[in-house]
């Protein structure tokens, strides 16, 4: 999503603890169904049982975390660029910024 200038963007917020949690949640729920195939249409309805609950655990566990990010970034200027130009380098280019 676009606001002025920035972006805003989602991410996971994933750490030791959070991964950790994921493991348990996940061992701890019924995968008895997920083992037996008959025909087709079962494994399909298997399967997207399988994915509803790992994705309900997924989205429980790790939270989304909205950031905003500056589109003015030149991504082709390093931050090596930048310090020097900071520090008086940079030989005078002009669209350093």
């Amino acid at each position: 999503m676009r606001i002025g200038t920035n972006y805003m963007k989602s991410i996971w917020k994933v750490d030791e603890s959070l991964m950790l949690e994921f493991q348990i949640r996940l061992s701890y729920d019924v995968w008895e169904n997920v083992s037996h195939t008959h025909n087709n249409k079962v494994v399909k309805g298997i399967f997207n049982a399988f994915l509803n609950t790992y994705i309900q655990i997924f989205y429980s566990c790790f939270p989304k975390k909205n950031i905003i990010e500056n589109s003015n970034k030149k991504s082709c200027i390093t931050t090596e660029m930048r310090i020097s130009r900071k520090n008086g380098g940079g030989g005078g280019a002009p669209w350093f910024v």
